[in-house]
């Protein structure tokens, strides 16, 4: 049995014209931390509308407005946070934006 010395990751299809194969592998499907690869309804197009970076955790209690770039897009950035109310505060920010 010969021995892998090498292995190729190619996510975005430069060496191999695959990426019909992650669409269909991974659509309707979507990652929920600490739960698990959930089930999810799929739609043909999406705006990109909030970024939340769960790595980073948000010490301000007003935090400044962040923006990420996506897709050569800006997008608002709003940080992790442990508070119980996260997930809530986050779908009101979706529904009706940011005052302050």
């Amino acid at each position: 049995m010969a021995r892998i010395t090498h292995v190729f990751w190619d996510w975005n299809g430069t060496l191999l014209d695959d990426a019909w194969l992650c669409l269909d592998v991974m659509n309707g499907l979507i990652e929920a931390r600490g739960i698990g690869l959930l089930r999810a309804t799929t739609a043909s197009q999406a705006v990109v509308a909030l970024a939340v970076d769960l790595g980073r955790m948000e010490t301000e209690r007003l935090p400044p407005r962040r923006l990420v770039s996506f897709l050569d897009l800006d997008i608002p950035l709003i940080l992790g946070s442990n508070a119980p109310h996260f997930a809530a505060a986050v779908w009101q920010y979706l529904k009706a934006g940011r005052h302050a």
